[in-house]
């Protein structure tokens, strides 16, 4: 019975010395790193990193990377603006290594660089100001910082450095209701607010078609032709070689002289026109000289 009982404690002690033998010892893991960060991201301000494990060295990216042992090693504060840390945008990741253990967790920060100058608020001009236009219509947009480069939507979203570029005045040619919204930008400042305005854009009004104040026929050539347009503010164009007046035209300042646009016969052709309205039929008459 005590053979037995000697043979028993023994293999036991046998078994657990293998099992001690096959068992895999996990390496300890290096303590995630610490980034510490300024309360505002301006440049100038700076961010250090730390790690509580000792004799860890310390990996880092600026693009949002993970980290690897070929990462640039961190060897002091970093600076905001200044290189590495350029970018407006920043994903800055670090990582810590030791020989023998297991690599830590990645630590985060990412940010904007907060600048100490903001662009000044773009301003949307319309003619008159009006929140009705038509498809002809100028839109134009300012902003008061030199150098500053605006964006803008018309569906009501908000601008970002991917928007429409304003590069001149510009009108919408497609009627409907249309909220413009702008916003500015510039290299090393804070973007603008956003300006933002709610228009609707109509089908234009045509302007009236002049009219002469003599019939056609023959006539003394010192009779006075006097070319009138019923739309208030609307300049009237003619020509007298019969070709069709457009924007170029001879304007309509004073009464004409027949004798003095012609010495036999004359094809008068006028014209309307007005900034954000449909240019006038065109209107013929034909004199001769009697």
């Amino acid at each position: 019975m005590q053979r037995l009982i000697i043979f028993s404690t023994l293999l036991l002690l046998a078994l657990l010395a293998a099992s001690c033998s096959e068992r895999i010892i996990e390496p300890l893991q290096v303590i995630v790193p610490k980034i510490n960060a300024p309360d505002f991201f301006r440049p100038g301000e700076h961010i250090t990193i730390v790690c509580e494990t000792e004799n860890a060295v310390i990996r880092y990216t600026v693009d949002g990377s993970i980290p690897t042992e070929n990462s640039p090693r961190y060897g002091g504060m970093l600076t905001i603006g200044e290189a590495p840390l350029t970018a407006e945008h920043v994903t800055l990741k670090a990582k810590a290594f030791k020989q023998g253990m297991t690599p830590s967790e990645v630590a985060t920060l990412e940010y904007d660089i907060e600048y100490f100058v903001t662009v000044a608020t773009p301003n949307i001009y319309t003619p008159g100001m009006s929140a009705t236009i038509s498809t002809l219509d100028n839109i134009s947009i300012t902003c008061g910082t030199l150098g500053a480069t605006i964006r803008y939507t018309l569906d009501g979203s908000d601008p970002d450095s991917e928007s429409t570029q304003y590069t001149g005045i510009f009108n919408i040619p497609t009627p409907g209701v249309y909220t413009i919204k702008a916003r500015a930008f510039k290299t090393s400042f804070n973007p603008s607010e956003i300006a933002a305005r709610e228009i609707t854009v109509t089908e234009p009004l045509i302007v009236e078609t002049p009219s002469f104040s003599l019939p056609d026929g023959s006539y003394n050539g010192n009779v006075q032709i006097v070319i009138s347009c019923a739309t208030t503010g609307a300049l009237v164009r003619y020509t007298t070689d019969g070709s069709e007046p457009d924007a170029t035209s001879t304007p309509y300042t004073q009464a004409l002289i027949l004798g003095d646009i012609t010495t036999d016969s004359v094809t008068l052709k006028a014209k309307g026109f007005r900034e954000g309205m449909t240019p006038s039929a065109t209107a013929t008459a034909n004199y001769s000289l009697e």
